[in-house]
């Protein structure tokens, strides 16, 4: 069985200019945070880990910008919060000033979780920080905007804090996609062809919920996995198929 590569990530950006928006012309990536779906805790890979670039200028994105593309390249899903209106987007333009392969929705699945909870919930907004602390989970840590003045001044310690903050947000990220995941939507099968298995964590105990009969006379059956939660769709034929065996 093949297992899914399910990453979640964030990331950190220096403004060059505080007084314009923060597109990828006008500021460089500072932090790259992640966690891969079977990691203990949340990493971080930021300008320190590169003193060569870090000595040359705070700015200094190139090194960091590869190493966050070579970790991106590797994911079947990639989760982000907001990620598909900017995080996705602001790392593929910078993949592209640098001549690296962009990400597609064909390479990888997206997951957004600011979508998650702006189509399936009804909370007062959509920001991360008010899903984790209405479902009781670990909510965002506070921030300095000191800490992004200080970094642009070349103090490592300041860069540090943005980089633990980042983590943090991932942890976060992590726990709200967990919770949002079973009412969302599958759109593909992260775990390969083989559909006795979920299509999100390749388990094979799932059940059938239900079954309903579409306008133009078709049978669908409504699956859901008693491991993760998901729900999804198969044909009444396929499924009656694979029950024979």
């Amino acid at each position: 069985m093949k297992k899914a590569k399910i990453l979640f990530y964030d990331i950190e950006i220096l403004p060059r200019h505080f007084n314009t928006c923060f597109g990828a012309d006008r500021s460089t990536l500072c932090t790259f945070g992640y966690k891969w779906g079977t990691d203990p805790k949340a990493r971080y890979l930021d300008l320190l880990h590169f003193p060569d670039s870090w000595e040359k200028s705070p700015f200094a994105e190139e090194e960091l910008v590869h190493a966050a593309h070579k970790i991106m390249i590797q994911a079947d899903q990639c989760v982000h919060h907001y990620g598909d209106k900017f995080d996705f987007k602001y790392m593929n333009t910078k993949f592209l000033l640098l001549g690296l392969d962009p990400l597609t929705i064909r390479d990888v699945d997206l997951f957004d979780t600011w979508k998650g909870s702006k189509y399936n919930l009804k909370l007062s907004n959509n920001r991360m920080d008010t899903i984790a602390r209405y479902f009781g989970l670990k909510p965002k840590d506070e921030n300095e905007v000191g800490w992004w003045f200080d970094t642009i001044a070349r103090d490592p310690k300041a860069l540090r804090k943005i980089s633990k903050y980042c983590a943090g947000d991932v942890e976060t990220l992590h726990q709200v996609a967990m919770k949002l995941n079973p009412i969302t939507p599958t759109k593909r099968r992260l775990c390969g062809p083989d559909l006795n298995l979920c299509p999100e964590c390749g388990s094979v105990r799932w059940e059938n919920k239900q079954k309903y009969t579409t306008a133009a006379g078709y049978v669908t059956m409504v699956l859901r996995c008693k491991d993760c939660r998901k729900t999804w769709t198969m044909p009444e034929a396929k499924y009656l198929a694979l029950r024979s065996f």
